[in-house]
C-alpha cells in the first residue's frame, strides 16, 4: 500500500509551499467510502432506497462524487502535513492542482502555497522596570470638572447692551468662501454660530470676527494650514466675505448648593466628595492602562521577531476600515477619507504592527504559563459586565453568543489575567 507524500520549500521566514502527491490506492478508498454513503442515502426511481447499483450512482453522480472526494483528499492531506510539520499557517491555503483535468486513475498532485506565523520564544518578562504615576486629584482638576458641568447647565441669551464681538462670545454669522476668486465648495453658511475662541475655524477667522459691529461686514484673506484635512487645500489662500448677524452669550450659574441640587445632591460640599470620587477612580483606572501599555512596549522591545507580510497587511486593513468609519460620522466625505488614508499609511501599517505583536506575545505567554480562560472564566465575566452596565444578563449573553464576540472576550480576560501575573513580578517605581 502507497502513502501520501508530501515535500515542503520553504520560500522564507513564512511562506511556504508544499507539494502533495496521493496515491490511487487512497482516492479508489475515498471513491469507495463516497459512493457508499450516497448508496445509502440516495432514492434513484426504480430502486428502493440504499439498494441502487453503484454503476447507475455513478452514471448520474460521478462529476458530483468526483469533486467531493478531490476536496475532502486535499484538505486531509493538507491538514495532515502541516500537523507533521507543526506548522501554523495564517488563514486558508492557496491550492494549486498539477494537472486541471485529472482523473481519479492518476496520483492526485497539488500544491498548498501560505504563510505561517512566527515561531516565537518570548524571554525577559519578568521583573520589568516600569513607571508609575501617584495618583492624585487636585483642587485645579476638580475647578476643571465643576467648570466643564457648569457649562452643561448654561443658558444661551442674546447680548443687547453691546454690538462688538469679543472673545467668548456666540457670533451668529453668514459667510462665502473663495479660492482663486471661485467659490469654496462647502465654504459657505448662513446664519451659523461660531463660538469665538473655540479654535473651530482656521487660525486667523475667529481673531478676524472679533471686533465686528452687529450688521457689519469684513472681507478676511487668511492662508490654509500646510497640514489640512483636504490636501488640494494646504498652504492655499483663502478669501472669507464675513457679516456679522448677531451676538449671543452663555450665562453660567453660580457654582453653590443650588447648582449641586440639579445635579440631585444636597449640597455643594457633597457633590464635590462624590466628584473627587469619580475623578480618583478615574485616574485609578487611567494608571492601570498606562501601565499595561508600558508592559507591552518593553515587552515588544525586549523581544525582537519579523511578522509575515499577509498578516500585516490584514490588520493594517482592518484598522483602515474602522478608521472610515470613524471618519464618515464625523462628517469627511470620501476624497477626504482617501486624503486622510494616504496620509498616514505608515502610521497604519505601524500601529498595525505593534497590535500584532502585542497579541502574538500575549497568546504566547499565556501559553507558555498555562494562563487559560475557561467557561468558567467566561460565565464570571458576563455576570460582571451585566452587574456593572445595569443590563440583563440574557441580553449580555445574546451579545456575547457569536463565536467572534465570544473569543474577543476570550480574549480580553486572557490579557487581563496575564497582565495581572507579570505585573506581580514586575519592578514599578512611583514618581
Amino acid at each position: 500500500m502507497q502513502f501520501m507524500k508530501y515535500t515542503i520549500d520553504n520560500i522564507n521566514e513564512f511562506s511556504k509551499k508544499i507539494a502533495i502527491s496521493i496515491p490511487v490506492n487512497k482516492i479508489d478508498d475515498q471513491f469507495k467510502d463516497q459512493y457508499g454513503k450516497l448508496q445509502q442515502s440516495t432514492h434513484v426511481k426504480g430502486f428502493r432506497k440504499g439498494k441502487a447499483p453503484l454503476e447507475t450512482l455513478k452514471k448520474l453522480h460521478h462529476s458530483k462524487v468526483k469533486y467531493e472526494v478531490m476536496e475532502k483528499l486535499i484538505q486531509e492531506s493538507y491538514v495532515e502535513s502541516i500537523v507533521k510539520e507543526k506548522l501554523n499557517p495564517i488563514g486558508q491555503p492557496h491550492i494549486h492542482l498539477d494537472n486541471e483535468n485529472w482523473i481519479e486513475t492518476e496520483e492526485l498532485k497539488f500544491t498548498a502555497e501560505f504563510e505561517v506565523y512566527p515561531k516565537l520564544n518570548i524571554t525577559n518578562y519578568e521583573k520589568i522596570e516600569l513607571t508609575d504615576k501617584k495618583i492624585t486629584v487636585t483642587d485645579d482638576r476638580l475647578q476643571q470638572t465643576l467648570e466643564m458641568l457648569q457649562k452643561q447647565k448654561s443658558v444661551t441669551k442674546d447680548i443687547t447692551d453691546r454690538t462688538k464681538a469679543k472673545k467668548s462670545d456666540i457670533a451668529n454669522i453668514d459667510f462665502d468662501g473663495f479660492v482663486d476668486g471661485k467659490p469654496l465648495d462647502g465654504g459657505s453658511m448662513k446664519a451659523f454660530d461660531l463660538d469665538l475662541g473655540s479654535g473651530s475655524f482656521i487660525p486667523g477667522f475667529e481673531d478676524g470676527v472679533i471686533g465686528m459691529e452687529v450688521g457689519g461686514k469684513k472681507d478676511l484673506n487668511l492662508k490654509f494650514p500646510k497640514s489640512y484635512q483636504k490636501k488640494e487645500l494646504e498652504n492655499k489662500d483663502v478669501l472669507f466675505k464675513v457679516e456679522l448677524k448677531s451676538l449671543k452669550q452663555k450665562q453660567l450659574p453660580a457654582v453653590d448648593d443650588k447648582f449641586a441640587e440639579s445635579f440631585n445632591f444636597k449640597s455643594l460640599s457633597e457633590f464635590k466628595e462624590v466628584i473627587k470620587k469619580d475623578l480618583l477612580e478615574e485616574a485609578t483606572l487611567q494608571n492601570k492602562k498606562d501601565l499595561e501599555e508600558q508592559l507591552f512596549e518593553k515587552l515588544v522591545e525586549k523581544n525582537t521577531f519579523n511578522l509575515p507580510e499577509k498578516l500585516v497587511a490584514q490588520q493594517k486593513d482592518q484598522l483602515i476600515k474602522e478608521s472610515h468609519k470613524e471618519l464618515k460620522e464625523k462628517g469627511l466625505n470620501a476624497e477626504q477619507i482617501k486624503d486622510y488614508e494616504k496620509k498616514w499609511d505608515t502610521e497604519f501599517k505601524t500601529n498595525a504592527e505593534k497590535i500584532l505583536k502585542i497579541s502574538l506575545i500575549i497568546q504566547e505567554l499565556a501559553h507558555k504559563l498555562n494562563i487559560k480562560t475557561d467557561e468558567a472564566a467566561i460565565e464570571a465575566k458576563l455576570q460582571e459586565h451585566a452587574k456593572t452596565t445595569g443590563i440583563e444578563i440574557q441580553k449580555v449573553k445574546d451579545f456575547y453568543s457569536t463565536p467572534e464576540k465570544k473569543n474577543q472576550l476570550a480574549y480580553q480576560i486572557e490579557r487581563s489575567n496575564l497582565v495581572e501575573h507579570l505585573l506581580k513580578s514586575a519592578i514599578i517605581t512611583t514618581t
